[in-house]
């Protein structure tokens, strides 16, 4: 890529770009991309295997993007049939050709791109996703953003003279560092890493240092450490698997290296972060696994949108943590997403100097991010027995619904600052459609999270029941106000007061308490469980 960066520049200066569609996909994929007439950008979450394009093979392992030029014959090789979580974006590039017409043009790459704020991009890539699931004006915005996220991408890669390669094409310091953060489980040597950055070693190793404070070596050793950190709290694999896992092939060099790192054995510093007293949460949903647990936060981010009862847990920030609030409570433990905006992703480098810190992935489905969560702190056991009463409430609820309720198309509608949106299978739509079996509208089985939407287009929508929710409501006087001018206008809308639902007294307002029913966490979950069992009886007693 670095001996076509001319080329790149030149090209982008002069042409635009087109989204053709964006779409996430949570399984394993079909056999591959196969010779499309366009630009694809694929931005890999999780998963193993590799994929091979015109050849040349790519390894996969989430936290990869790579950009495939049009006609691009490839495939996926998965590992045992491993299930890939991804983007995938595709695009054309147009510029005005000498007869004064538009024509398509090719970005002259097949690339890994290397670049740094993964979890920025694959956010912006989730949204643009989720932006194409609609038309019209949404789809118009989506190729808005995505123009944004490819001149980023592609800028951080050619006019950032740190990440720029050398005159031989190899790839830049921060190119090995992303390089090794993404295969640091693989035997990765000094030479490899100097041949990819196209210096000699010993400059490489000086260069590598001065950037980064640590050898090439100790710098690769720090991130096998935090990641086997991440396991020894989660995982309850044995130190050998944890070691194989980790990139350290031998289990007795993994504990010498761990304890050298931390000061402690990996079963001493398991069993010390485990027994935490001071846990902090730096989201909301990851605050609600806590609850459930009956855990009380010590520190918490607080605000209007998640109203829980917060009892003596400490403010660390409202929206975003404050790293001198965070500092200042001196946790035990730090419960963390993976998933940030732009200000706190930088702040997340920081979290680990402050106390040990365990990324619970935001993707995740909410079980999975419960045992996780209570698994970093030593209650797994505890998380069992709440899911298996939670599963037993939602089976028992269940029966007890008439199917003729069941049966019911019900839509989940967000309002809130302004903006209206439809949910689909998460959040209140995985308790509601997905352990009390109400069939949803058939509009939101093609909606994996939400989608926002304008009012013509609520309008439009054919269900039997509607149920409204809190979209982006922080309780602040500003958004109950908004919301209440939405309301006042539907009620004096002859098509609002049309709708099936309305004109049978089946729409239903959840827009007390903000977003503590609606958060996809365990704690809500539960609350809106009887809620809305409460609610769809409630017609039935009459």
């Amino acid at each position: 890529m670095r001996t076509n960066a001319q080329a790149v520049m030149e090209l982008m200066s002069s042409a635009s770009l087109l989204l053709v569609d964006a779409k996430h996909a949570s399984s394993e994929p079909k056999e591959g991309i196969s010779d499309r007439a366009q630009h694809t950008l694929l931005l890999f979450r999780q998963g193993e295997g590799e994929l091979e394009a015109d050849g040349r093979r790519y390894e996969l392992r989430g936290k990869k993007i790579l950009l495939l030029a049009p006609h691009t014959v490839a495939r996926f090789l998965l590992r045992m049939k491993e299930e890939l979580d991804y983007v995938e974006i595709g695009f054309h590039l147009l510029r005005v050709g000498e007869s004064g017409k538009a024509e398509f043009a090719e970005l002259p790459l097949n690339e890994e791109l290397m670049v740094s704020h993964f979890h920025v991009h694959m956010a912006r890539a989730f949204e643009l996703a989720r932006m194409c699931e609609g038309d019209g004006w949404g789809r118009t915005k989506a190729n808005i953003r995505f123009q944004e996220l490819i001149v980023d991408l592609l800028q951080e890669l050619l006019d950032n003279p740190e990440a720029a390669g050398s005159a031989s094409g190899g790839a830049s310091i921060q190119g090995t560092i992303d390089y090794m953060r993404e295969h640091f489980r693989d035997s990765i040597k000094r030479e490899l890493l100097s041949e990819m950055a196209g210096m000699s070693a010993d400059y490489y190793t000086k260069a590598f240092k001065k950037r980064t404070g640590k050898t090439p070596t100790a710098y690769l050793t720090h991130l096998r450490i935090n990641y086997a950190k991440q396991l020894l709290l989660v995982s309850n694999d044995s130190n050998r698997m944890i070691a194989q896992k980790s990139g350290f092939g031998d289990e007795f060099y993994f504990s010498r290296k761990f304890k050298s790192a931390t000061g402690y054995s990996p079963s001493v510093y398991a069993a010390k972060v485990k027994s935490a007293d001071k846990i902090v949460t730096l989201q909301h949903n990851l605050t609600g696994h806590l609850l459930a647990l009956g855990v009380e936060p010590h520190g918490a981010l607080i605000n209007g949108y998640y109203p829980f009862e917060a009892g003596s847990t400490v403010s660390v920030g409202g929206f975003r943590p404050d790293l001198d609030r965070l500092a200042a409570v001196r946790p035990d433990l730090i419960l963390a997403n993976d998933i940030h905006d732009e200000e706190t992703s930088r702040k997340a480098k920081i979290f680990d100097q402050i106390a040990p810190t365990v990324i619970i992935p935001y993707l995740d489905n909410w079980r999975t991010q419960l045992r996780n969560t209570a698994s970093a702190i030593g209650e797994r056991e505890k998380a069992e027995a709440w899911l298996d009463g939670y599963e037993r409430k939602a089976a028992a609820l269940r029966e007890r619904l008439p199917d003729a309720i069941r049966e019911e198309r019900t839509l989940i509608v967000g309002i809130g600052c302004g903006k209206l949106c439809l949910f689909g299978q998460r959040n209140v739509g995985s308790v509601l459609h997905g352990d009390l079996g109400v069939l949803p509208a058939s509009v939101a089985t093609g909606i994996a999270h939400y989608r926002e939407i304008e009012y013509e287009e609520l309008l439009e929508q054919h269900a039997d029941r509607i149920l409204i929710v809190s979209y982006r409501n922080d309780g602040s006087p500003e958004s109950k106000r908004r919301i209440e001018e939405m309301e006042e206008r539907w009620s004096g809308d002859p098509r609002w007061l049309a709708l099936k639902p309305v004109r049978e007294g089946k729409t239903h307002r959840l827009l007390d308490r903000q977003h503590l029913y609606t958060l996809y966490t365990s704690y809500s979950h539960s609350i809106l469980l009887d809620r809305l069992y409460a609610i769809l009886m409630s017609e039935t007693s009459k």
